[in-house]
């Protein structure tokens, strides 16, 4: 072999590697576990209770994206100022007014139980009836909401209309119903949004209303069990941004701008909705 040694250490095989990873394999208590949660999604009450809630939650989330066109022309994110200006926000507005009114006249029947939980109790055990009606409460107060956003957004200088007036009423009066039957004590932190835009247009009595339960709200425990998922982090924030901005109004006469406000007393930003 010429200058090869004969004796030369012979070399090892390559190892092939394993293309299978051990932690991937799932043992039986996992493979139990998502046995289980297949079920859940499968299983005849689950499939009840979407085909009851299913349609009213497409309400909201149509109604939820009314929302992005109502801040699209907010000083914020438009020019605003100029007759022209003006002139086409006023037909924005008026565009995004009728697709409101449409999309509730459209809602699903179903959404209408959520004062009558009682009236359920045929179909549904008293505890499911009780979920679903205060689900379709959240539902109806955060959609309503937008008549009173898009008031302040579009139509600040004009009259309140009738149905802004109806949105506050409406909205304050499904707060009452679900802070009265609340388990934690205090409303859901999906009312915060409602209650929060209701105050700003309301009368001095539904302001006082809405203030104490926004108390209550901020007041509540976070380390609770409770309340741990239930209370807004920024509540009390909120809070002080409601009241600061009814005062600034009642003073000027005017409407009072919330990001703007929001600005003057936070150093940070934070989400209401």
């Amino acid at each position: 072999m010429g200058n090869l040694p004969e004796d030369r250490p012979k070399s090892k095989p390559l190892e092939v590697q394993s293309t299978s990873d051990p932690r991937i394999i799932e043992s039986p208590e996992e493979r139990k576990e998502e046995e289980m949660k297949d079920d859940l999604f499968h299983s005849p009450s689950y499939l009840v209770y979407q085909a009851i809630v299913g349609p009213a939650f497409e309400f909201f989330v149509q109604a939820q994206q009314v929302v992005r066109r109502i801040i699209c022309i907010d000083l914020h994110h438009r020019s605003r100022g100029t007759l022209s200006d003006e002139f086409e926000v006023l037909q924005i507005a008026h565009k995004v007014g009728a697709d409101l009114e449409t999309l509730w006249h459209r809602r699903p029947s179903v959404i209408d139980v959520y004062g009558q939980p009682e009236a359920l109790h045929d179909t549904l055990c008293a505890p499911v009836a009780l979920e679903v009606c205060r689900t379709f409460r959240q539902y109806v107060a955060n959609f309503l909401a937008n008549f009173i956003y898009l008031h302040r957004v579009a139509f600040a200088i004009y009259p309140r209309t009738d149905r802004v007036n109806g949105a506050v009423d409406k909205i304050i009066q499904l707060a009452t119903i679900e802070s009265a039957g609340s388990l934690p004590g205090h409303l859901p932190v999906s009312f915060m949004w409602p209650i929060f835009i209701a105050g700003l247009e309301g009368s001095q009595d539904q302001r006082q209303w809405i203030v104490q339960e926004m108390q209550r709200m901020a007041a509540a425990r976070e380390n609770e069990p409770a309340t741990s998922i239930s209370r807004h982090p920024s509540a009390d924030k909120i809070l002080l941004l409601l009241e600061e901005m009814t005062r600034r109004q009642d003073v000027s006469r005017s409407w009072a701008d919330s990001r703007c406000v929001r600005r003057e007393l936070f150093s940070n930003p934070f989400v209401i909705i």
